[in-house]
């Protein structure tokens, strides 16, 4: 790859500037304006030089030199695109096993009338975090972040059929926005 650190400035008209850019929009031999006139030049020269058009390898490698920083910018983000479906993939497998654990840990019931309706507080939720069966409580069961034990009931319920949830205000005291309850219905 050439060393392209000269500038050469070119005074046109906004119209020529602009036909210039049109014809390269068009055009499948020119990625950039930039691209366009070195080409141009380039086949000037060799036309002028010898009387025939620039030899086709010149023309290839001066389209190799334009595209190489294309390419390594692909390569990059071809890389960033494989580290993001990694992270994903082992988010997912985290949520999958999390999703199995409260699965197990769920309460089960007839119907969302077995839940206790003497609620605990949420002081005691590490330890009667089976009985509240919310997200926020198996957060704070397993000592996960809310959103990832919430991903992970969602991915219950996808999972095992037998899983329901009702909503109901858990702590009066702290909160009376009403949150899921999981269980598992009994003989399903």
């Amino acid at each position: 790859m050439s060393d392209r650190s000269e500038l050469i400035q070119v005074r046109v008209t906004p119209d020529k500037k602009e036909e210039f850019e049109e014809f390269v929009e068009k055009s499948l031999d020119f990625n950039t304006l930039s691209n366009f006139l070195r080409i141009s030049a380039k086949k000037q020269i060799q036309e002028t030089n010898d009387g025939d058009i620039a030899d086709k390898k010149e023309i290839v490698d001066a389209i190799d030199d334009s595209l190489a920083g294309i390419k390594g910018e692909l390569e990059r983000l071809n890389d960033r695109i494989a580290d993001v479906e990694s992270a994903v993939h082992d988010a997912d497998d985290e949520i999958d096993t999390l999703a199995r654990e409260i699965y197990r840990e769920l309460p089960e019931f007839r119907s969302e009338e077995g839940f206790d309706r003497d609620r605990p507080s949420h002081e005691r939720v590490v330890e009667e975090g089976k009985t509240l069966s919310t997200p926020t409580a198996w957060a704070d069961w397993f000592g996960v972040e809310v959103p990832t034990a919430r991903r992970a009931c969602g991915r219950m319920l996808e999972y095992y059929p037998e899983v329901e949830f009702t909503y109901e205000a858990v702590d009066e005291e702290t909160s009376s926005v009403p949150e899921r309850r999981y269980y598992k219905v009994e003989g399903v």
